[in-house]
């Protein structure tokens, strides 16, 4: 891809079908302690819960109100008032600790839970992924700034394409990138990389980036390498600074599974050689977020002739246990061409002489090759997965 066109992708404009950016509420206690059954209502408040209670008045009231015994009863209503004012509020902190423990047990597993512009590496990676980022950083940041020149070239990814005073630059080998080595470590990125605080490296889907943007890592091969430089300080204007300004990172859901069908297709070439594919995991475990249900359906982006754009292979060979890292249908910017509810799942075949259907094949392929078995993508949780955070694992 001619470095021209990969600068055209980056600033391109807003998409027509581009949904307003919205962060996702910040939920307080209140909100965790408001189960569909409405034994606690946030429009009641424990204070008030509490309160009504030691008002409660005894029917006894009225009968002995006149009694010689009155100031003796009295005072014993009012320990009761206030035993049940105590007992009241301890019933309510007890059901506040129980509520609230697994609650915020579930926030520190997702925090933040709100969408933002910029996640940090805790924020967005398992913490195995976040060391090994921080250590591929702090190897590149010590030969960059010792001046270890061939060590540095080691950590970056080739070929390398660049934009060199307002032109595309591509470095095909470490040979190519020694000898304008000087061009390409302006004082910007030695700067950003000098400055840059290891624990807040930017992460997300395109990988991670110093905080300036001067320099990106990229997951390959299960290391994180030099992906991309930015050799001077960039300040987007017109459409693509509002498409910047409005696109948020959300954490992901990081899951172990297998994938047990695809949409064989989905695979076939569309228009400029690029499709979209639909498969079916069993999830097998939750590294991070929540997940209901056992059985998703996830889309990836592929591009045919273009092997860095694909899934492995192995993906769709007989089913075993994938990491994924996964962003939800609906995180801003919503994609309307993702999950898509009219994903195909038949393909009809036509008689050419009589224009008439003979044949309605499925088109969800399982793995395994069973036969006579019945899938669907219909009301399963959709996600969109990146190939650089689709890992194999061991069985």
């Amino acid at each position: 891809m001619a470095g021209k066109e990969k600068l055209s992708a980056s600033l391109r404009p807003v998409p027509a079908n581009y949904a307003e950016a919205r962060a996702e509420p910040v939920l307080g206690i209140l909100t965790a302690l408001n189960p569909p059954s409405g034994f606690l209502r946030i429009d009641q408040p424990f204070w008030e819960i509490s309160l009504r209670a030691a008002a409660c008045t005894s029917p006894l009231e009225g009968v002995l109100s006149e009694t010689p015994y009155r100031r003796v009863f009295w005072n014993l209503v009012g320990l009761r008032r206030t035993l049940n004012a105590v007992r009241n509020w301890l019933l309510v902190a007890t059901l506040l600790g129980l509520l609230t423990v697994p609650a915020l047990g579930q926030n520190k597993k997702l925090a933040p839970q709100t969408c933002r512009r910029n996640l940090t590496l805790a924020e967005f990676l398992l913490p195995e992924d976040a060391n090994a980022a921080k250590d591929a950083f702090s190897s590149f940041r010590s030969a960059l700034l010792d001046g270890d020149r061939k060590k540095v070239v080691e950590h970056v990814r080739f070929p390398l394409e660049v934009i060199l005073s307002g032109s595309p630059l591509r470095l095909k080998d470490a040979q190519d990138l020694l000898g304008r080595y000087d061009d390409i470590f302006t004082p910007f990125v030695v700067s950003s990389v000098r400055k840059q605080d290891p624990e807040r490296l930017i992460a997300g889907w395109d990988g991670v980036s110093v905080e300036s943007g001067a320099v990106r890592f990229v997951l390959e091969n299960s290391a994180y390498v030099v992906g991309d430089i930015i050799l001077s300080p960039l300040k987007p204007t017109g459409d693509a600074a509002e498409f910047l300004s409005k696109q948020l990172t959300c954490p992901p859901l990081i899951l172990e599974g297998k994938i047990i069908a695809f949409n064989w297709a989905s695979r076939m070439s569309a228009f400029e050689n690029i499709y979209i594919d639909h498969f079916i995991v069993d999830v097998t475990k939750v590294l991070s977020g929540t997940l209901p249900e056992g059985r998703i359906r996830v889309d990836f982006w592929g591009v045919s002739h273009l092997p860095e754009y694909n899934l492995p292979k192995d993906a769709f060979a007989a089913p075993q246990v994938w990491r994924m890292y996964l962003r939800a249908a609906d995180d801003p910017p919503q994609n309307s061409e993702v999950c898509d509810k009219d994903v195909q799942e038949t393909v009809s075949f036509v008689d050419e002489e009589t224009g008439r259907e003979v044949e309605n094949q499925s088109a969800i392929a399982p793995l395994d090759g069973a036969s006579g078995r019945t899938m669907t993508y219909a009301g399963l949780p959709c996600f969109e997965a990146k190939k650089q955070y689709f890992k194999q694992q061991a069985e």
